[in-house]
C-alpha cells in the first residue's frame, strides 16, 4: 500500500510537471538548461566522492562511497534517462549518490551523446564504449553490472544484446528501473495508466521516439528491446511501478526474457509512479527499492556469464 508520504508526494508531482510543461520552453536546449537548474537543488547523500573523468571525449562521473574502505573492485555503470534527449549529471546525481551509497559500491555515470543532435545509434555506442573502458581498465565483466532508469533502463538491455553480438563478455547483472523498451507504445498501460501516471504523457514518449530514430527504425531490436531475441542476457531485475504508462513494458520485457530461458526479477511496486527512486530518503518506498536493487545486485557480483 502506498504510504501517506508517498499519496502526497504523488498530487504534488502531478501538479508540478502540469505547470513545469506550461512554463518551460519547447526548445530543447532551454529544456534541458531547466532541467541541470532544477536539480541542482536537489541535496546529494553525504559521504560520496564525485570524480570527473573524460571516456572517449564523453563526459562522466564516478560516485565513490566513502563506506567502500575495501576499495572493492565491482562497478555499477550507470546510464540515465530522459527519453534520450535529455539528461547528465546533475539530473541523476542525487539519484546515483543514493545508489552508489546503498551498495557500497563505486558507479560510473555516463553522459552519452543525445538526440536529436546524436540520435540512434549514438547512445548505444557510447555506452558499448563505456563498458569496454572499464574493461580495459582491468576490471573484469563478472564485477560490472549495468543499472539505469527509463531509456537508461532499455539502453541497458540494448547494450547488453550488443555485448553478447559482439562476443564481448557480459557484466555480471542488469538492474532496470521503469525501462522504456518498447518505442512503438504498444502496451495497453499507455491507456489504462494515463489518468494514474503523474509525470510520463504517451504523446511526449512517442514525439522523443522520433527525435532519437526514424519511424522505421522503431521496431530495431537495440531500439525497442522487447523485439529482440532475448537469449543469453545477465540476470536480470525489473522495478516498475503500478501506475506507469511503461508498466507493460516492463512485463513484456519480463516475459520474454523468461520464454527465453532467461534469469530475470520483476518487481511491481503498487501505487508507485516512474522512476520513484529519484525522490531519495523523502519517500519510504524509493530507500526500499534501492535496498532491493542492492541485494540483487549482491546475488551476482562475481558470477562470470557466458
Amino acid at each position: 500500500m502506498l504510504s501517506f508520504r508517498g499519496r502526497l508526494i504523488k498530487r504534488a508531482l502531478k501538479a508540478s510537471v502540469t505547470l513545469w510543461k506550461k512554463r518551460t520552453p519547447r526548445n530543447i536546449k532551454l529544456y534541458r538548461t531547466k532541467l541541470d537548474q532544477m536539480a541542482k537543488r536537489i541535496p546529494v547523500t553525504r559521504d560520496v566522492e564525485m570524480q570527473s573523468v573524460s571516456i572517449n571525449g564523453k563526459n562522466a562521473e564516478w560516485l565513490i562511497p566513502s563506506s567502500n574502505a575495501e576499495q572493492k573492485q565491482s562497478t555499477i555503470l550507470y546510464l540515465h534517462g530522459g527519453a534520450y534527449i535529455t539528461g547528465s549529471v546533475f539530473t541523476h546525481r542525487a539519484l546515483c549518490a543514493t545508489i552508489t551509497k546503498k551498495t557500497d559500491r563505486r558507479l560510473l555515470f555516463l553522459e552519452y551523446r543525445l538526440a536529436p543532435e546524436h540520435p540512434f545509434p549514438a547512445a548505444l555506442e557510447d555506452a558499448v564504449d563505456a563498458y569496454q573502458w572499464l574493461l580495459n581498465q582491468g576490471i573484469p565483466s563478472k564485477q560490472i553490472a549495468l543499472a539505469g532508469d527509463s531509456a537508461g533502463g532499455g539502453l541497458c538491455i540494448s547494450t547488453a544484446l550488443m555485448l553478447r553480438d559482439r562476443q564481448i563478455p557480459l557484466p555480471a547483472s542488469i538492474a532496470c528501473i521503469s525501462p522504456w523498451v518498447d518505442l512503438l507504445h504498444s502496451g495497453a498501460s499507455h491507456q489504462n495508466n494515463a489518468r494514474l501516471d503523474p509525470l510520463l504523457i504517451t504523446d511526449d514518449a512517442k514525439e522523443a521516439a522520433l527525435q532519437y530514430t526514424d519511424p522505421s527504425n522503431l521496431r530495431n531490436p537495440y531500439v525497442s528491446p522487447i523485439y529482440a531475441d532475448l537469449q543469453g542476457l545477465p540476470p536480470v531485475l525489473i522495478q516498475v511501478g503500478s501506475d506507469e504508462i511503461l508498466l507493460d513494458d516492463a512485463v513484456t520485457l519480463a516475459k520474454k526474457i523468461e520464454q527465453a530461458k532467461g534469469d530475470v526479477q520483476l518487481r511491481i511496486w503498487q501505487g508507485m509512479w516512474h522512476v520513484w527512486h529519484i525522490t531519495g530518503g523523502v519517500l519510504p518506498e524509493a530507500g526500499k527499492a534501492v535496498l532491493e536493487i542492492r541485494d540483487f545486485l549482491d546475488q551476482h557480483w562475481g558470477k562470470q556469464n557466458k
